[in-house]
């Protein structure tokens, strides 16, 4: 199980900046518990050299990493036959969405401006959404539609893009022809289809990451708050306050010895 993140000096002396690829360590693949597929894909992936060693995590490999681009976001596609790995960045008329190939060194293989220009990018996210469409033969069926969504910092608005690859043209050939909006123009990888406006505790956007047990998204926004919104709707569910006791860890009411941080929620 591997995972990425980017080193970035915000110093305007700063020349470059690099992914960083680490796997956690705290996964026993060898288990005698594990399937046979994993045992099998255990035993013929060519393990990476280990750059260095932590008790949580092995650096795997560093690769070059624009240093013009002012990361904000990164997410890894949701599709189980493309795993692309999606960056999100920000600063006024600069915010993209680019695309790596986490199994060529990072090559980014795609970029997209965010438009309007003047939106600063922030957080994004991959998820996916099951749909109930009508098929050819008029049979419902239900289809998984790929989509990545990015929230902005200070204007309040959010933007739904749908992700089309080659394991979903036929799910969104259906989609589209369904909703009356079927063309024969190819269909770029990344498709704006929505907009919306959000509000937080700040009025500002930072993170967001996608909970796929529960269909809710986690948002920041600065704040000692994270906000819980329905994947469907958009609504904020909950938020929950998370926050630091400072303190040596005196014992409560009931003898137990109280945690140097704790959270709090409220509906």
């Amino acid at each position: 199980l591997s995972w990425c993140f980017v080193s970035q000096s915000l110093s305007p002396l700063s020349t470059s900046s690099s992914f960083f690829f680490a796997t956690a360590i705290a996964i026993d693949t060898s288990s005698s518990s594990s399937s046979s597929a994993t045992r099998s894909s255990t035993t013929t992936t060519t393990p990476s050299p280990i750059i260095y060693k932590s008790r949580d995590y092995h650096l795997l490999e560093i690769v070059p990493h624009s240093s013009t681009s002012f990361t904000q976001g990164l997410t890894l596609s949701t599709s189980t036959t493309s795993k692309i790995l999606y960056e999100g960045t920000g600063l006024n008329y600069q915010s993209q969405i680019l695309q790596h190939d986490p199994t060529q060194h990072m090559k980014t293989l795609e970029s997209r401006n965010v438009e309007p220009g003047h939106l600063f990018g922030e957080g994004i996210t991959c998820y996916y959404v099951d749909r109930l469409i009508t098929d050819g033969g008029g049979e419902e069926v239900v289809v998984r539609e790929h989509r990545l969504i990015q929230l902005t910092w200070k204007d309040g608005i959010g933007m739904i893009y749908r992700i089309n690859d080659d394991s979903s043209d036929d799910i969104t050939d259906s989609i589209e022809e369904e909703e009356g909006n079927n063309n024969e123009q190819k269909k770029d990888s990344l498709e704006l289809i929505d907009t919306f406006t959000f509000n937080t505790h700040t009025g500002e956007g930072w993170g967001i990451t996608f909970v796929p047990q529960t269909k809710e998204f986690y948002v920041s926004d600065g704040s000692e708050y994270i906000f819980v919104w329905d994947v469907e709707t958009l609504a904020e569910k909950r938020r929950m306050a998370v926050t630091l006791e400072r303190g040596g860890g005196d014992s409560d009411s009931d003898g137990a010895s109280s945690s140097s941080s704790s959270s709090s929620s409220s509906v």
